[in-house]
């Protein structure tokens, strides 16, 4: 995507699916925050993740 020039991309995906969001975090994306219960979340799921589950 760098190569073509893209500056931005949107991911999508369940928090369920831990493997897939450290992916995206070592890659560099970062969650945005769209709904009130998801800055909560995101923290639930950064402790998960840091924990290796």
């Amino acid at each position: 995507m760098k190569k073509e020039g893209w500056t931005s991309a949107v991911l999508e995906t369940d928090d369920f699916r831990l493997p897939a969001i450290k992916t995206y975090f070592r890659l560099g994306f970062q969650p945005k925050f769209t709904h009130e219960s998801h800055p909560d979340r995101w923290d639930k799921i950064s402790r998960l993740i840091s924990l290796g589950k």
